[in-house]
């Protein structure tokens, strides 16, 4: 959180030394809450964003002017619908990262290389290609 609270550079507030006098005390310190909101994939794919620029394992997230490290300071992270999704997901994977996960090439977190906005071949019966694709997907 020092970190995160210096590099914000908050006019008129002195992160350290707030830090150094509250540090023990953890009442005195702020209770910070993320929410990732519900709506299924697209809500994962939004929430994933905005975790990946709140998380200070991620390339440049603690780069001047970025949020890098708030996820680190949160006391709780919670999701609904496609957030739990998402929240769920990195929590069970021992809270990897977003890129981690994404560039999992065994893609055991998320399998975005079955896209559910591609939809199903078209080289026979609509129904039937339909069927199988999700079918596939429920498999995996």
């Amino acid at each position: 959180m020092r970190d995160l609270l210096q590099r914000i550079n908050i006019p008129n507030f002195d992160a350290q030394q707030y830090i150094t006098d509250n540090g023990r005390n953890r009442s005195a310190l702020p209770n910070i809450g993320i929410a990732m909101s519900g709506g299924g994939y697209r809500a994962l794919l939004n929430g994933a964003g905005a975790i990946a620029a709140f998380d200070a394992r991620e390339e440049n997230a603690t780069s001047a002017g970025h949020l890098g490290g708030l996820l680190q300071s949160a006391t709780y992270l919670a999701g609904l619908s496609g957030g739990g999704w998402l929240v769920g997901s990195l929590f069970v994977n021992n809270f990897t990262t977003v890129s981690a996960s994404l560039n999992d090439p065994s893609h055991t977190v998320w399998q975005f290389d079955q896209s559910i906005a591609e939809g199903p071949d078209k080289g026979s019966i609509q129904l039937l290609d339909t069927a199988s694709y999700f079918k596939t997907i429920e498999d995996q």
